[in-house]
C-alpha cells in the first residue's frame, strides 16, 4: 500500500516550497501539509509513511510533537525527521533522537539530502511495518497449531460420528467393534446397540459372505446390496470396504451409503426439465432455437408477445422470412458460421412484425451441442434496442448542437470584441487627440480619467476573451528564449510610478541561482505579474509590495523551475473566501458596497496560465496585514552557446514628418482620430474609407505606409491587401509596407492578418505609444530599402 509523506510547519511558504520539492523528485508518493502541531496531529492517521516536522513552532514544537507521535502504540512505527535550523546545537538534536526521532534535515534544505532521508525512512517504515506483521502472523499460526493438535482426537471421533454414510469397524470375522450414529440412524436401532453384531444379521447373507471371503486375499471390496433394516425394510446401498493393518490386529474398514436418493435421481431429473421448460416458455426474453439451416425449432411467449407470430406461424420456416429484406443475406453469411465460431453476439437486425411493423433488434445465438460434441440446436435471444438507438441518435443531435452552440460563442465573442472596440478606439483616439490640445487643468485630469476608463474597459474586455480561449484550449504557450531578469526589472519600472503615487514602496528581490536567461513564454509570464500586481496596488495604501524570484531543483533534463511570490501590506482576504478566489467572476468583497472595482477575473487567468506553463499557483493572507501569492513557472534551459542578437538601434530610419500615409478606415470616428494622430506626429495623410478605394488611391498615388482596417463594406482589409501584392494597384506597389490596424483582438487574429501578407499589427483601441512604435518600426523598413 502507497504510503504519504506529511510535512508539519507554522509557516505556509514553507508548506508551499516542501510541497513543491516533494512532488518534483517524488512524485509517485502522496504529500500531504499541516499548518502547526495541531492539525498535524489531526492528519497523520491519513496512512502516513513518514513525517517531516519543523522543529520550531510556536504552540508545540517539533520534538514534543515526535514524542507525542511515539507515544500512540498505532503511529510508532512512523518514521519522523525533524527539520533544524543550520546552527541547530547538539543537545537539540540529542533531545529529538530521544524523543524518537529518525533523523535531521538541516535549513537550507537540499533536495538530495531531502530525497535520500525520506526514502530511508520509508524504507524503515515499511520494514518495521512487515517485521511486526510476520511476528504476529507467526504467533497467530502457532496458537492455530496448538488448538489443532489439542483438537485432532476431538476431530477424528467428530469425523467418525458425524459422517453422513454408515462407518462400521468389524475384526475378521464380521463382527462389529465400532459403528458410527449413522449406522444406527439408518438401520433403525438405538446407540451402540449394534456393537458385537456380526454383519451377516444386518446385510443379505450372500453379500456378507462375499464381501468376508474376498477381503481376505483382494484387499478391497466394492459391491452394491440391501440393507435389512430394525422394522425389516429393505433401502438400496452401496459398499465400500477395506482390510486395515493396525499394529497388533487386522480390522475390516466397511463404508456404507444408502442410494436412495440416487434412485429418486430420474425422478428429480425430469422434474428439473420440466421447470426447465416453464422458464423458457415464460421467460422475459425472447428465446427461439434454430436448426443447423436457420429454420426454427421452437419459440417462447415473448416471441409471439413482441413479434405477433405463433409457433404455429414460425416452426419450420427459416429466421431469415421475418428479417427486413436489407437484412436477410448478411444474417445468412452470419448464421453459416455459426457452427465454428460457437456463438454470435451483438448482430443488429432490423425485424417484422407480423403487422409490419419494423423493429431494430440485437441478436445472440449460442450452438448447443451433445456431449459427443455434435451439433444439435442453436439458441438464441434478441432485445428490441429500438428506443436505445432513438435514445443514442438524439444524444448525437444534441451533442451538435452543442458544439454549435459553442461555435456561436466563439462567433459572438469575436464579434462582440469587433465592435466593442471600434467604438471604444474613436473614444481612445479623440481623448489621446483632446489630451495633446492646450487645456486647462482640471480638463486634463478629466480626460486622463477617461482614458484609463478606457484602457480598464479594454483590460476587461481582453480577460473575458483570454478567460474564453483558455476554457475552449485555444491559448498557446509560446516557448522561446527571453531574459527573465530584463522582464522582472521591466515590471518593476513598469509600476513603480503608480505605486509611489500610491505612496506604496515596490521591491524586487532576485536570488542569485535565478539565470538571466531562460526558455518560456514572456508575454504570458508578464500577463500573470500585471494582474498580481495590478491587485496588490489596488487592494494596498500604505507599506511595501515585494517581488521576489528564487530557482527551485528540478528532476527533469534541460528544465529549470522558478517560485516568484508577489507580497504586499493591504486589507487582507478574510480566510472563508480565499478558497473562490481562482474560480472566475469571484471576489473577496461582493455586493453594492464594494470599495473595490474588477470583474473577478484576473486570479482566474493566472491560476490557467501558470498550470499551462507547468506551474501551480497558491495564496496566503491575513486580514488587515496583507496577501502573499505564490506561483511556479517550468522555463527550459537556455543553451549556454546562444546569445541574444543586438537590438536594433531605434532611430526612425525616416523622419516621421516626410512619412505619406495612406489610411483605409470606414468608421468616421476613428479614422478621423487617427488621422489627426498621425497629423500630429508630422505625417501626411490620406484616407479613403473601403479597400477598393485603396488600390484607386495607390494607382494615383505613392505612400510610404498603408494602415489597412480588416472589416470594410465594398472590399475588405485582407482582399485589398491580397490585391495589392499581385499587382493590382500598379507594380511599384507590391511592396508597400502595409499595417492592418482592427478591432479584431481574438487569438490567432494576427497571426491570420501576417499570414495575409501584411508587415504589422496593431490592434484597436490603439494607444498613441503603440502608433509611434508601428511608425518608428515602418521607418526603420523603409531605410533599409533605400
Amino acid at each position: 500500500m502507497q504510503k504519504s509523506i506529511l510535512v508539519i510547519d507554522d509557516q505556509r511558504e514553507n508548506l508551499f516550497v516542501m510541497e513543491e520539492m516533494l512532488n518534483e523528485f517524488l512524485p509517485t508518493i502522496p504529500v500531504i501539509t499541516a499548518l502547526g502541531a495541531q492539525e498535524g496531529m489531526q492528519k497523520i492517521s491519513q496512512d502516513v509513511g513518514v513525517v517531516l516536522c519543523d522543529v520550531q513552532m510556536p504552540s508545540k514544537n517539533g520534538i514534543e510533537l515526535c514524542r507525542n507521535i511515539k507515544e500512540k502504540p498505532e503511529y510508532k512505527d512512523i518514521p519522523v525527521l525533524l527539520i533544524t535550523a543550520h546552527q541547530s546545537t547538539p543537545s537539540m538534536r540529542v533531545q529529538g533522537l530521544k524523543a524518537g526521532a529518525l533523523d535531521f534535515i538541516s535549513r537550507p534544505i537540499d533536495s538530495s539530502e531531502l530525497v535520500a532521508k525520506v526514502k530511508v525512512a520509508l524504507k524503515v517504515h515499511y520494514k518495521e511495518y512487515g517485521l511486526r506483521s510476520e511476528r504476529d502472523e507467526l504467533s497467530t499460526k502457532v496458537e492455530v497449531t496448538g488448538q489443532k493438535l489439542k483438537a485432532i482426537d476431538l476431530q477424528h471421533k467428530t469425523l467418525f460420528d458425524s459422517a453422513n454414510d454408515a462407518i462400521f469397524i468389524l475384526d475378521t470375522d464380521g463382527d462389529i467393534l465400532e459403528a458410527n450414529p449413522e449406522a444406527h440412524i439408518i438401520l433403525g436401532y438405538s446407540p451402540n446397540v449394534l456393537l458385537g453384531r456380526n454383519l451377516r444379521e444386518i446385510l443379505n447373507k450372500s453379500d456378507a459372505e462375499l464381501l468376508l471371503s474376498s477381503i481376505a486375499t483382494t484387499g478391497e471390496v466394492n459391491i452394491s446390496s440391501e440393507f435389512v433394516v430394525f422394522d425389516r425394510t429393505i433401502i438400496p446401498i452401496e459398499i465400500r470396504s477395506r482390510l486395515v493393518e493396525l499394529s497388533e490386529s487386522k480390522v475390516i474398514l466397511v463404508i456404507i451409503r444408502d442410494i436412495t436418493q440416487q434412485k429418486m435421481a430420474e425422478h428429480v431429473i425430469k422434474e428439473s426439465e420440466k421447470r426447465f421448460r416453464l422458464l423458457y416458455t415464460d421467460a422475459p426474453v425472447a428465446y427461439q432455437s434454430l436448426n443447423g439451416f436457420g429454420e426454427f425449432l421452437d419459440v417462447n411467449a415473448r416471441f409471439t408477445e413482441t413479434l405477433g407470430y405463433t409457433a404455429k406461424d414460425v416452426i419450420g420456416k427459416p429466421f431469415a422470412n421475418i428479417l427486413h429484406p436489407d437484412c436477410r443475406d448478411d444474417f445468412t453469411k452470419q448464421f453459416s458460421k455459426v457452427n465454428t465460431v460457437g456463438e454470435l453476439k451483438g448482430i443488429e437486425l432490423r425485424m417484422r412484425k407480423k403487422n409490419s411493423e419494423e423493429i431494430l433488434v440485437s441478436f445472440n445465438a449460442r450452438v448447443s451441442a451433445s456431449t459427443s460434441r455434435t451439433f444439435q440446436e442453436v439458441h438464441c435471444v434478441f432485445h428490441d434496442i429500438t428506443k436505445v438507438r432513438e435514445s443514442e441518435k438524439a444524444i448525437i443531435k444534441a451533442k451538435e448542437a452543442a458544439e454549435k452552440a459553442n461555435r456561436s460563442k466563439s462567433e459572438f465573442l469575436a464579434n462582440m470584441s469587433h465592435e466593442i472596440r471600434t467604438p471604444l478606439n474613436g473614444i481612445m483616439g479623440m481623448m489621446q487627440l483632446l489630451q495633446s490640445s492646450d487645456l486647462q487643468d482640471e480638463q486634463i485630469r478629466f480626460v486622463k480619467m477617461a482614458i484609463q476608463s478606457s484602457r480598464r474597459l479594454t483590460s476587461l474586455l481582453s480577460d473575458i476573451l483570454d478567460l474564453s480561449r483558455v476554457e475552449a484550449g485555444k491559448m498557446n504557450i509560446s516557448y522561446e528564449p527571453f531574459e527573465l531578469i530584463s522582464v522582472l526589472h521591466q515590471l518593476k519600472d513598469m509600476y513603480c510610478a503608480v505605486a509611489s503615487q500610491s505612496g506604496v514602496e515596490l521591491i524586487l528581490n532576485i536570488a542569485p541561482n535565478v539565470p538571466p536567461y531562460v526558455m518560456g513564454d514572456a508575454v504570458r509570464l508578464q500577463q500573470v505579474f500585471t494582474n498580481l500586481l495590478g491587485n496588490s496596488l489596488k487592494f494596498t495604501t500604505q507599506g511595501k509590495i515585494t517581488i521576489d524570484a528564487y530557482k527551485l531543483p528540478i528532476s527533469k533534463e534541460n528544465m529549470l523551475k522558478v517560485l516568484f511570490s508577489v507580497r504586499d501590506t493591504g486589507i487582507g482576504i478574510p480566510e472563508d473566501k480565499i478558497k473562490d478566489l481562482f474560480v472566475p467572476f469571484s471576489q473577496a468583497c461582493e455586493g453594492y458596497t464594494r470599495k473595490h472595482q474588477g470583474a473577478g477575473l484576473g486570479l482566474s487567468i493566472c491560476k490557467r496560465l501558470v498550470n499551462m506553463m507547468g506551474g501551480g499557483i497558491s495564496l496566503s493572507s491575513e486580514e488587515g496585514k496583507g496577501t502573499t501569492v505564490y506561483f511556479t513557472i517550468q522555463f527550459g534551459v537556455v543553451n549556454q552557446e546562444f546569445t541574444f542578437s543586438q537590438v536594433e538601434p531605434q532611430n526612425d530610419g525616416i523622419k516621421q514628418d516626410l512619412m505619406r500615409i495612406l489610411l483605409v478606415e470606414d468608421e468616421f470616428i476613428s479614422r478621423l482620430a487617427a488621422q489627426k494622430q498621425m497629423e500630429n506626429l508630422g505625417c501626411d495623410v490620406v484616407s479613403v474609407e473601403n479597400g477598393l478605394q485603396a488600390i484607386e488611391a495607390l494607382q494615383a498615388e505613392s505612400f510610404d505606409v498603408v494602415f489597412m482596417d480588416i472589416q470594410m463594406p465594398v472590399m475588405d482589409g485582407i482582399e485589398a491587401t491580397k490585391a495589392i501584392r499581385q499587382g493590382q494597384a500598379g507594380e511599384e506597389n507590391r511592396d508597400v509596407y502595409i499595417i492592418a490596424m482592427t478591432a479584431y483582438a481574438m487569438a490567432g487574429d494576427k497571426d491570420i492578418f501576417l499570414g495575409s501578407s501584411m508587415d504589422d499589427y496593431l490592434s484597436k483601441p490603439v494607444e498613441i505609444v503603440e502608433l509611434k512604435a508601428g511608425l518608428s518600426k515602418a521607418g526603420r523598413k523603409l531605410s533599409q530599402v533605400c
